[in-house]
């Protein structure tokens, strides 16, 4: 979260001629807002949203996919993702997130943020999450704008 997923991939989709999607939308506009299915189903009923958009997504082509921060944890969801696709893991400094989701006033709407600590929670999610995002070629967005970071991540796809 806050590492400019949404913002750079419309930036890349519109460069690429593609489709752009998130999923964290795609989800809400089907179920609701992801803080109500976190308050009243859980965030394991949530997870399994996530697996169902990524199977669909999977069987699609010219797409770019911006995923939740847990999405690409998750072993089913790599597993249909993963093969059809070019992942990247876009990163930033916990300081860095939480200007941004601060910044934009997401904070108090993030799910994994409640509470009266956001900044600890992020080092937390970064701490638990760092081995699972660091199988993903990884796109610092420290510094960087938008469009930057989406030049950097056109440029590997070039390579490959």
């Amino acid at each position: 979260m806050g590492t400019g997923k949404s913002t750079v991939g419309q930036i890349i989709a519109a460069e690429l001629g593609y489709e752009f999607v998130d999923t964290d939308e795609a989800i809400a506009l089907v179920h609701g807002p992801i803080p109500k299915i976190f308050a009243e189903n859980g965030e394991l009923a949530f997870r399994k949203l996530e697996r169902e958009i990524s199977d669909v997504l999977s069987k699609r082509s010219r797409l770019v996919i911006s995923t939740g921060g847990g999405l690409m944890l998750d072993i089913d969801c790599i597993a249909f993702l993963e093969p059809v696709s070019e992942v990247f893991c876009l990163s930033a400094s916990a300081s860095e997130i939480l200007k941004r989701v601060n910044g934009n006033g997401q904070a108090g709407a993030r799910p994994l943020l409640e509470g009266d600590n956001a900044a600890m929670q992020i080092q937390l999610l970064l701490k638990e999450r760092s081995k699972g995002y660091g199988r993903f070629r990884e796109v610092p967005t420290d510094y960087l704008s938008p469009q930057d970071v989406a030049d950097a991540v056109i440029a590997q796809l070039a390579i490959n």
